[in-house]
């Protein structure tokens, strides 16, 4: 698990796109879940040695308030990159 946007009080994470690649040569996947703990969020798919991209223009999926966005790696891998785009608001 790792935090990724950490929240304040009543403020969510709102996520409106995301970048993921990673370079091990087994497709995994990552889960976006609110906070360490809680539910899954948003789960990204990634082939072997490659990775997955999606923007929108509203949110795809927020946090509870003052809760951290996080992510898991369902296998090992070497590497992996994820760039989050989005915005924090009540």
């Amino acid at each position: 698990d790792f935090a990724v946007f950490v929240s304040t009080a009543s403020i969510r994470n709102y996520i409106t796109g995301y970048s993921i690649y990673q370079t091990t040569s087994t497709a995994t996947a990552v889960d976006l879940r609110d906070g360490s703990s809680g539910p899954i969020l948003w789960s990204v798919p990634l082939p072997a040695n490659g990775g997955a991209n999606l923007i929108n223009a509203i949110a795809l999926f927020k946090t509870t308030a003052n809760t951290a966005l996080a992510y898991d790696v369902s296998t090992a891998v070497s590497t992996i990159y994820i760039s989050l785009s989005g915005y924090r608001a009540a």
